[in-house]
């Protein structure tokens, strides 16, 4: 037996051995055809085992629900019940609903008489701030650390993380974050029809596109209007979500009392979701801690000051997920909030020749030689993605 590694999978042709997790439980049977590159990497992630093969070309007697060695039936036992999905990681959950919420974005924009769109969205809403309640720091990293995932997802996905847990420490209920949270996820779903265009525009924005995109609100109302969507909290943020309390946003520069607080907790975390991943026509990445000083510089000017202070205090000022640099040369992670950099806990992931561990190795930062110098951009470190994203699927 031995963990599997994705160069085992050929995308399209069947599997020629079962896949099982650590504890020996059944994931796929022999003969099973991934085609899927996400599947595999969220197997390589759980490290699933490939399983020894008998004469019969079935799984071996350590798998649960089948007979041992010596008097096993040669017909195939039934594969254990899955894995509830509470019991996996908070981090696979979520790696699970950007997938789910990249299926329905791609429904809605060829078949969308396909889909119930307000219960989905619903569903996945509640889905959400159940893991965030679970494991509030995996689900700001999944996000953070996915650089596969197309960047409309992702942005919708960490903007909704941002949205529950900036809503819950204002106090409200589950129930009054709800329709937040499924604006959140569907906020710019108003600029789908465009998205293509715009991954493929470098540099300023030809106007016609830049007004397309000053619309966006407006017509992603629109669609979830004929979708079905009649909560008018939901609607107003979504239609809102980039008016500024100075009167300077779009759609309908709205101003101060006007901006409802569904939009101002959208506007920040929008803008923080969108500064932490580039686009073509805006290469620029902020890191988290430049990302939240920027939007401190508008406070009571463009956003809600008080909430950016409560989105600091919450998330802190190194984010799970985040990259540095080390005294000693090693690059490591943050796998928990950190609110100051000295003496915070990281999992170094490069060597000082830079070079990928075998496993992070736990540093802590008041020890000399750890001390954190700097930041370093996830775009240095694809090499250790699996790595990385292992420290939250144990």
């Amino acid at each position: 037996m031995r963990r599997l590694v994705t160069s085992d999978v050929v995308l399209g042709k069947a599997i020629p051995f079962a896949l099982c997790d650590e504890r020996g439980r059944l994931l796929l049977r022999q003969g099973t055809v991934i085609t899927s590159d996400a599947l595999v990497e969220r197997l390589v992630l759980r490290g699933a085992v490939i399983e020894r093969l008998s004469d019969a070309g079935m799984p071996g007697a350590n798998v649960p629900g089948e007979a041992d060695e010596g008097s096993r039936s040669s017909s195939p036992a039934a594969a254990p019940p899955p894995r509830p999905a509470d019991e996996q990681p908070v981090f696979d959950q979520v790696e699970g609903l950007a997938l789910n919420l990249r299926h329905l974005f791609s429904t809605q924009a060829r078949a969308p008489e396909q889909i119930d769109l307000p219960q989905r969205i619903r569903s996945l809403a509640v889905s959400l701030q159940a893991m965030c309640a679970k494991d509030v720091d995996s689900a700001l990293a999944a996000p953070y650390v996915d650089h596969q995932t197309p960047y409309i997802v992702v942005h919708h996905l960490m903007g909704a993380v941002i949205t529950e847990i900036l809503a819950a420490r204002k106090g409200l209920s589950p129930a009054e974050r709800l329709p937040y949270v499924c604006a959140a996820l569907t906020r710019d779903m108003g600029q789908l029809g465009i998205q293509s265009e715009l991954e493929q525009t470098t540099g300023p924005l030809p106007e016609s596109l830049a007004a397309a995109v000053r619309n966006h609100p407006a017509a992603g109302v629109e669609l979830l209007k004929s979708a079905g969507v009649a909560d008018g909290l939901w609607l107003d943020a979504v239609l809102a979500h980039h008016e500024r309390l100075d009167g300077s946003g779009y759609p309908r520069r709205l101003a101060g009392g006007d901006v409802g607080l569904g939009a101002r907790i959208l506007a920040i975390a929008d803008m923080y979701s969108a500064m932490a991943r580039a686009r073509p026509y805006r290469p620029k990445v902020f890191f988290p801690q430049a990302a939240l000083r920027d939007m401190y510089q508008k406070k009571d000017s463009h956003l809600d000051g008080e909430l950016i202070q409560l989105l600091i205090k919450e998330i802190g000022m190194l984010p799970p997920g985040v990259l540095v640099k080390l005294k000693c040369g090693e690059i490591a992670v943050l796998r928990k909030r950190t609110f100051k950099a000295e003496g915070a806990t990281v999992y170094s992931v490069y060597d000082r020749n830079s070079m990928p561990m075998v496993d992070p190795v736990r540093r802590e930062t008041q020890t000399p030689g750890f001390e954190i110098i700097g930041m370093v951009p996830f775009s240095q470190c694809k090499s250790a993605t699996l790595l990385i994203k292992r420290l939250w699927m144990k």
